[in-house]
């Protein structure tokens, strides 16, 4: 996509609905390759064939197709400056950490955040919040917080966005950062 922003929640869906071997091109997706100077073919293109088709859950694909037709409008971005106002508004309001351990520690985090890991965020379904909760998920840079967003919209959760640029957006416009 332009940004990487829906090319990482197809690509979330994409694993969940069977395929196996699906990415997300980084470094800014379609608009940095662009920017790079890579070449870009004009107009449409070709129809595609079908390579290693999964053979998904009609369920599971359905739930999967209501999830993405539901997104938010923005597709589920709050900014550093949203999240700064929501947070002094309201205290209810549930962040969710998916770094690692080490990266916390090195980092800090953003006070009263859950700590979930990526790599074990189903496994720790238990620790999830409230499927009501207002939820905002973060990472260092964005992607997998997305993810996170992503798989739990998955699971009927609503009211969930992740934030922009993640912690390190966080840090870079001046806000607190909690270590202990």
């Amino acid at each position: 996509c332009g940004s990487g922003w829906r090319a990482t929640i197809a690509m979330t869906a994409l694993g969940a609905l069977g395929w196996t071997d699906v990415r997300s091109l980084v470094g800014g997706s379609f608009g940095g390759w662009v920017e790079a100077g890579y070449p870009v073919a004009e107009g449409m293109p070709p129809e595609p064939e079908a390579l290693n088709a999964a053979e998904p859950d009609p369920a599971l694909a359905a739930t999967i197709s209501d999830m993405l037709a539901n997104l938010p409008e923005g597709w589920g971005v709050l900014t550093v400056e949203d999240l700064t106002s929501e947070l002094a508004e309201n205290p209810d309001l549930v962040l969710v950490d998916v770094r690692r351990s080490e990266e916390v520690e090195e980092n800090g985090y953003i006070e009263g955040a859950v700590f979930i890991p990526l790599e074990e965020f189903i496994s720790m379904k238990g620790e999830w919040p409230a499927s009501d909760a207002n939820i905002v998920t973060y990472c260092a840079a964005g992607h997998r917080g997305l993810i996170a967003m992503t798989i739990l919209r998955s699971y009927g959760y609503t009211n969930v966005r992740n934030l922009k640029g993640g912690f390190g957006a966080w840090v870079d416009a001046g806000n607190p950062v909690a270590t202990d």
